[in-house]
């Protein structure tokens, strides 16, 4: 896939992408309590995305582990779209041997319509498909990604919520 005609951020990659103060970043409470983390970030559709555009998730540090099965999308306040499917992935080049992959933890799974009771998990990633045992993000600060795969008739306001289960190996 082409790289990303505009990026958007969530509120926690916005927070991280600034860089108004690195000690905050570097305590961020996503990755302070606990070996098994969950980050939640939300993203607020702006009505004028479209396909192949993306959305900065969060900050990931080299050695983690993203869950390619333990991951989620719900959206809120109403239908982001007509159509819309949604992959996840990260910037992780694994050390400059290869190039980010925008559907590493989940290939494109239907997200336009409301979830008020069950997110739409993660499914078919090309990190859970090809790697057994999955394997760990290789660069240091990457970038968890989702990329808008189809999308028509955005809508603005309407909130995406992703939670995806991060596993430490420090």
């Amino acid at each position: 896939m082409a790289a990303p005609a505009t990026i958007g951020y969530t509120d926690l990659a916005a927070v991280q992408a600034g860089g108004a103060n690195i000690l905050a970043n570097l305590l961020d409470p996503n990755f302070t309590f606990g070996r098994l983390k969950e980050i939640e970030a939300t993203y607020t559709m702006t009505g004028n995305e479209a396909a192949n555009d993306a959305v900065y998730i969060a900050r990931i540090p080299g050695g983690c582990l993203p869950s390619a099965v333990n991951g989620s999308i719900a959206s809120v306040g109403g239908a982001p779209a007509a159509t819309m499917t949604t992959q996840i992935g990260d910037t992780d080049t694994k050390g400059g041997t290869g190039s980010y992959d925008p559907a590493r933890y989940s290939a494109a799974v239907d997200t336009h319509a409301q979830t008020t009771t069950t997110p739409v998990g993660f499914s078919g990633g090309t990190e859970l498909v090809t790697n057994a045992p999955q394997q760990p993000v290789v660069d240091d600060w990457c970038w968890l990604i989702a990329t808008f795969a189809t999308l028509v008739t955005p809508s603005a306001g309407k909130k995406l919520v992703f939670r995806i289960q991060i596993k430490a190996l420090d």
